[in-house]
């Protein structure tokens, strides 16, 4: 899906749909738009201006204790960088990742996140010292005859 053309529905999202009542989730194809109207229409963009704000200011609630103040004022285009950072840090390979963001290349998603991988170096070769645990050096004598 390239980039801009709406949002992958992930593959738990119809248990998610009707864990939460929402059952017109159930039946999208994996490409359909995951925020749609009542009507099953595409959203609008007013739809943003009332709902996201209104949210942020109820986190900036100084009355509410029980969840920490917010230093920025997050974007909802935010929640996918969080979610991908999120991917990433469980492991999830790059391919994965740029394929489940629409992007077209994995080129675009190791530069824009490719600094949340430090320690891939190191992981890789941990890796490989794992697979080659246990393996012992065939005796020179099955190899040459005497």
């Amino acid at each position: 899906m390239p980039s801009g053309v709406g949002v992958r529905l992930p593959p738990s999202a119809p248990a998610f749909a009707q864990d939460r009542g929402t059952d017109s989730l159930v039946a999208l194809e994996p490409d359909a738009r995951l925020f749609i109207s009542p009507q099953g229409e595409p959203t609008h963009s007013g739809l943003y201006g009332r709902t996201w704000p209104p949210a942020i200011r109820r986190t900036q609630d100084p009355l509410r204790h029980d969840v920490p103040a917010l230093t920025k004022s997050p974007r909802i285009h935010d929640l996918r960088h969080t979610h991908t950072s999120c991917l990433i840090a469980d492991g999830v390979n790059l391919y994965t990742v740029a394929r489940r963001l629409g992007h077209e290349s994995i080129t675009t998603t190791a530069d824009v996140y490719g600094h949340l991988m430090p320690d891939q170096q190191v992981r890789a070769a941990q890796a490989a010292t794992r697979a080659l645990a246990g393996h012992q050096p065939v005796s020179r004598s099955l190899w040459v005859r005497e």
